[in-house]
């Protein structure tokens, strides 16, 4: 391509765009064949994601691990992941949506002309398949593909079910990413490696079991011998229904590393095992109901990083019952949420404790007083602190000396709030970002937070005028 051709492109920017999207294409194409060879896989396994649609960077890093495109250590997998991405935005073939309070990138999307590239290069190296419609569908073409996008229009296809084995067929495929309703799908290959969809509408069926090299799994109903699936790395249940218990089969799943449910509760530990299966792998259990943290429990699950919990048993009286208090012992957790739907009780403080590794902590319903947020001012590791619906009661919060020295990170939406009292800036030595939501009732931001000389965003939603004035002056 000549110079003159290049500042004519300079010149008319829009309308070469608009007019030739072909051209634009092949212009794309160089800055896909000079990627190095790592970043490729990373990149064309954007084509998943649906066009237009918002990516979440954590579901994004889940999928490259699952697929094998980071060679690296479980400890450094996720740096690995996140240098892969901070390289494609640096080449503009990946835009950041949304930053994290640190600047790290949440959320982010591709251009539509970055996506039909991705789709056009994914299905020369055979790649990835995405099955735009009928009309255009290769049988034999699709068979040679490793995964296979089906999109929502294509799933509710009246027709669907006269391609369903051509698509079972596929003797090489490892990833099928449904993004609509896959009821009437079955599994397919035995050498699936990943089987993910956008909605809770698939029916477990008998065969699922036969996939003993899947690794990342969504659903809505586990059979009692899901440990069959003895690389199962990731498991979402998604149920929006009444209250499910899982398989006691969980526990025999060394490989697993992040369990994911809805609506679902742990089953007790298997009774009478010699020697018991410690699953060492595990890193995440999110959304668990009605947790115990029995000491029997916490000894299976000793490298737990993050854990999300609910409770909203109307009965609950004594809360020892939860053991509670033994959070204080899991030494490698780092990411706590706890919720409490309207249930709590005065006994609730007695019975809650944290552990000194705690880099994030979310509180919602639980209804303790401020003064006890002194507790939680001397976890030493602290960065991050969510305060959520009535996670505290009472007009008003004091802050101490010597409290949440590493505190980066502080999100308050609490309603009865009135009074928030800093004497002085050395309390969040190291805040950098403040959120007030929902705070209608609270006066004012405390002067003494204008003068956090590591303060750099104050974000306010729906609060008081003066409340919303301070932060502009801050």
């Amino acid at each position: 391509m000549t110079l003159e051709y290049w500042e004519h492109v300079a010149a008319n920017i829009k309308a070469v765009l608009t007019e030739n999207d072909d051209q634009c294409l092949e212009i794309l194409s160089l800055s896909y064949n000079y990627l190095p060879h790592h970043l490729k896989p990373c990149f064309l396994y954007l084509t998943v994601f649906p066009e237009d649609g918002v990516i979440t960077v954590s579901e994004l890093f889940t999928l490259w691990v699952v697929e094998g495109f980071l060679k690296s250590s479980s400890i450094n997998v996720k740096k690995v992941a996140e240098e892969n991405l901070k390289e494609l935005i640096e080449r503009n073939l990946i835009l950041v949506e949304e930053v994290k309070f640190n600047g790290k990138p949440q959320t982010c999307k591709i251009h539509d002309l970055v996506r039909d590239l991705c789709i056009k290069e994914a299905r020369k190296e055979k790649f990835f398949y995405v099955f735009k419609n009928y009309v255009d569908f290769n049988p034999e073409e699709a068979k040679c593909q490793r995964r296979l996008v089906l999109p929502t229009h294509v799933i509710e296809d009246k027709d669907i079910e006269g391609k369903f084995d051509v698509i079972q067929s596929m003797p090489g495929n490892r990833s099928i990413v449904i993004l609509g309703d896959g009821t009437r799908l079955k599994c397919g290959s035995e050498l699936l490696r990943v089987l993910i969809h956008s909605n809770a509408n698939i029916e477990f069926q008998k065969e699922i079991t036969k996939l003993v090299n899947i690794r990342m799994l969504g659903i809505t109903m586990i059979p009692s011998s899901i440990s069959k699936l003895w690389n199962l790395q990731y498991l979402y249940v998604l149920n929006d229904e009444e209250i499910i218990n899982l398989p006691s089969d969980i526990w025999n799943m060394p490989q697993l590393r992040y369990l994911g449910v809805d609506h679902a509760t742990l089953p007790p530990l298997p009774i009478g095992t010699e020697m018991p299966c410690i699953l060492k792998n595990l890193d995440t259990l999110s959304k668990i109901k009605k947790f115990r943290c029995e000491d029997e429990v916490l000894v299976r699950i000793p490298n737990l990083r993050k854990l999300k919990i609910r409770y909203d048993d109307e009965d609950i009286t004594d809360w020892s019952y939860y053991r509670l208090q033994n959070l204080v012992s899991m030494s490698k957790l780092e990411n706590l949420c706890c919720q409490f739907d309207e249930i709590c009780t005065k006994t609730l403080v007695a019975n809650l404790g944290f552990p000194v590794s705690l880099k994030k902590l979310t509180l919602i319903g639980c209804k303790i007083s401020w003064k006890h947020m002194k507790i939680i001012g001397d976890l030493p590791n602290l960065e991050i602190l969510l305060i959520r619906y009535n996670a505290f009661e009472g007009p008003t919060w004091e802050t101490v000396e010597d409290n949440f020295k590493k505190l980066e990170c502080l999100k308050i939406s609490v309603h009865g709030l009135n009074e928030w009292r800093v004497d002085d800036a050395n309390h969040f030595p190291s805040l950098r970002f403040l959120q007030l939501r929902n705070c209608e009732n609270l006066e004012e931001i405390p002067s003494s937070i204008g003068e956090i000389p590591t303060l750099e965003i104050i974000d306010v939603n729906f609060c008081s005028d003066g409340v919303i004035l301070l932060s502009k002056i801050y």
